[in-house]
């Protein structure tokens, strides 16, 4: 009859799945070292990277003080520096993803939050500066004869509580 066809067609078909299901099992388990063998070294990549930027951040261009005058140029280079760990960020929530998927330990990016931390110092400690020379510069090419020293008074209190601020949050005073 037409019911025992189907059956037949039916058992035939969960006979192929299930062949099929245990083919795929099989391909993954022989894969699985190799691919987090990869994420591991991956993730080892990206670490050292990470290394290198807070590196970075704290020598060079970001910490002389030619540049006090004209901040534009470590301005440019820290977004440059934020491209790149937006881009590790992506990277780091992939991996953390594909461990996830494999059942294995998801490793903490603790080089990413130094990193962080140091780029924020930084781009906090040069915004400051271009906003000051930008007041500064205001206030020099002002009307002499009618300043409102009250906005400027308000203006340098600003600038020094932000900078006990950031000298208290970086320096741990």
């Amino acid at each position: 009859s037409e019911d025992s066809v189907q059956l037949d067609d039916l058992r035939g078909y969960q006979h192929s799945y299930q062949e099929n299901v245990e083919a795929a099992q099989s391909f993954k388990s022989e894969r699985m070292p190799e691919m987090t063998a990869q994420l591991d070294m991956k993730i080892a990549g990206l670490n050292e990277r990470l290394v290198a930027i807070t590196a970075e951040l704290q020598a060079g261009e970001y910490v002389n003080d030619a540049h006090f005058d004209d901040p534009t140029p470590v301005l440019d280079e820290l977004q440059h520096v934020k491209q790149q760990l937006d881009v590790i960020d992506q990277h780091c929530k992939q991996y953390s993803s594909q461990q996830q998927l494999f059942g294995i330990t998801v490793y903490n990016y603790k080089n990413q939050a130094t990193a962080m931390e140091n780029f924020d110092k930084q781009a906090q400690l040069w915004s400051m500066i271009s906003q000051w020379n930008d007041k500064f510069n205001e206030w020099m090419t002002s009307d002499f004869i009618d300043p409102d020293s009250g906005e400027v008074n308000i203006d340098v209190e600003e600038a020094n509580k932000d900078v006990q601020i950031y000298v208290k949050e970086s320096f741990g005073l």
